[in-house]
Order: structure tokens, then C-alpha cells, then sequence
């Protein structure tokens, strides 16, 4: 698993730890923490940087900050900040969202928080605590992604052997100049636990 995560970053990656429990959701790197009110700003200077803003949620707008913090728990199963194990800096946010236990799935996102560069792969380490954290704690079969076509060169190392690419809405998003397919990209249980 972490070789082909690393692949993905082009970024040494460690295992998870044996034995998991409420406080060992770490690598060596990067943790899983309660997101709190200093978590915020920078999530939402994140949200809505001019640069790589449409990437995330809001794909492009600019809440007030008000409206951001008020719907960052809508429809949220559970999220955490990704944040290094060394002096605690905020890496980005993962979300569970739009939960179906009927079907036994959930719509997964993140968002890295500053420059990738200043800790290369640790949104890959904090992604892959997260998925192993929503198989162990939750009965889900599968793990989606709903992104726009311009993002998924971030997952395509890993497409066909982790992901799988459910389907595609034809030219849905705009972004630009252009016209872009919204995709939905799977994690599978089955494919994941062996790994993890």
C-alpha cells in the first residue's frame, strides 16, 4: 500500500502502525486530529486561494467566512485535520459526507492546507489514514470520489489498482476556458484492507 501511495507522491511514505486505537491514527509523519476553531482560517485561505481554490469544494467561490464555517459540518459523517506529528502544523482536512448505510458507502474529499512542498506526500499519508480509518470504524463497502476531470491526475498512479473509475457526467464543470467531465472514483474494501 504505502509503496504505491509513495508512487503516487514521489514521496517515501511509512506503514500505518499495528494495533490501531482512538489516539494511533499516525505515521511517522502526519496524525489525524479534531478539527477545532484555530483550524478555520486556514482552511478556508485554503478554500478560497485564487490559485488552486477551484480545486476544492467551493471549486472557485469565495464564501464569506461566516457561511464557510457554517456549512463545513453539513452532511458530515466525520472529518479530521491531517497535521504533522513534528510541531503540529495543519497539512489539510479529510470529510466523510453524504453517508448511505443502505448502500454502505460515503463521499470522500480533502483539502491541503499551504504549500505541498513543505511536507511532499503528507495529504497522500493523511488520506490513507483516513480511508483505513473509515473501513475500521465504519461498515463501508466503498469510499467515492466526486471530483472534476482536472483533478484526477492526483489519483491516476493509483487508478486500476486501488481506484476504480465508476463514471463520468460529460463536460458538467467549467473551469478554465473549458469545459470538464465530473468523475467518481472508487476505494473498495476489498481491495483496500489487504493493503492497509
Amino acid at each position: 500500500l504505502w509503496e504505491r501511495w509513495a508512487a503516487a507522491s514521489d514521496e517515501d511514505a511509512t506503514r500505518l502502525p499495528a494495533g490501531r486505537s482512538a489516539r494511533s491514527w499516525q505515521t511517522n509523519r502526519v496524525r489525524l486530529a479534531p478539527l477545532d476553531a484555530r483550524h478555520y482560517a486556514p482552511l478556508y485561505l485554503a478554500a478560497t486561494d485564487p490559485v488552486d481554490g477551484h480545486r476544492w469544494r467551493w471549486r472557485g467561490r469565495t464564501p464569506s467566512p461566516e457561511e464557510f464555517q457554517q456549512t463545513l459540518f453539513n452532511g458530515v459523517k466525520t472529518q479530521f485535520v491531517v497535521e504533522a506529528v513534528d510541531g503540529g502544523d495543519l497539512v489539510g482536512l479529510v470529510v466523510a459526507y453524504d453517508e448511505d448505510p443502505a448502500c454502505q458507502h460515503c463521499f470522500v474529499g480533502f483539502q491541503r492546507v499551504g504549500r505541498s512542498d513543505l511536507m511532499p506526500g503528507g495529504m497522500v499519508e493523511g488520506m490513507a489514514l483516513f480511508f483505513s480509518y473509515l473501513f475500521h470504524s465504519f461498515p463501508y463497502d466503498r469510499l467515492l470520489f466526486d471530483l472534476p476531470a482536472y483533478n484526477l491526475p492526483m489519483l491516476e498512479r493509483c487508478m486500476g489498482t486501488l481506484m476504480t473509475l465508476e463514471g463520468t457526467i460529460p463536460e458538467y464543470f467549467t473551469h478554465g476556458g473549458r469545459r470538464w467531465d465530473r468523475c467518481f472514483v472508487s476505494f473498495n474494501r476489498s481491495t483496500w484492507a489487504p493493503l492497509a
